[in-house]
């Protein structure tokens, strides 16, 4: 993994970029996180879906984001959170992703630009990503839905049986990768039901 390079694109979206959490740090991996969806216990907090027509679908996605993060908690007192990076990649498995901290710059558009780096979508107005509250209990992900653009916000995640069952499958599947299937076992380990 570039730092740099992530470093650079991560500012393009308005997120200073504080480094890469420790890798014994007990957070449930990005790869993981994903997998919070409504109905999969937690808490639900709110999501909204913003059609892929729509003119406005930038500034509409933006908005939600920081309304959904400042009511769900994401943000400490410094606006730093947690962000979901490729850290390695290569042909026999899945990639690995990892937590990068990152705090909210003054300027930022997520939804546009920073999608349009890569990091955080697959083009400007297509915003794909996974966040994690510094403590852990705030999840907020954004992702491609059937009709448009979707962001979510969940509490608790170590509180869901969807998460822990898919975590407990992941870290025993061979083709996880080593570092995913450890972050996973940590995360389980460090949150008993």
């Amino acid at each position: 993994m570039d730092e740099i390079g992530l470093a650079e694109s991560l500012a393009v979206a308005g997120l200073d970029y504080m480094g890469m959490v420790a890798t014994t740090a007990t957070y449930a991996p990005p790869t993981l996180v994903t997998f919070a969806r409504a109905g999969g216990g937690g808490e639900f907090v709110c999501a909204e879906e913003v059609a892929y027509d729509d003119p406005q679908r930038v500034a509409k996605l933006n908005a939600a984001w920081m309304q959904m993060c400042t009511d769900a908690g994401l943000f400490d007192n410094s606006h730093r959170f947690l962000v979901g990076v490729k850290i390695e990649e290569n042909d026999d498995e899945d990639p690995v992703w990892w937590w990068a901290e990152v705090a909210l710059m003054d300027r930022w558009d997520l939804a546009g630009a920073g999608a349009a780096t890569g990091v955080l979508g697959t083009g400007a107005g297509y915003p794909a990503f996974v966040m994690l509250s510094l403590d852990g209990n705030v999840v907020v992900r954004a992702a491609r839905e059937q009709g448009g653009v979707g962001i979510g916000v969940h509490r608790c995640p170590n509180r869901m049986p969807v998460l822990r069952s898919h975590g407990e499958w992941m870290a025993a599947w061979p083709d996880s990768p080593e570092f995913t299937r450890n972050a996973i076992r940590r995360w389980l380990d460090a949150h008993p039901e």
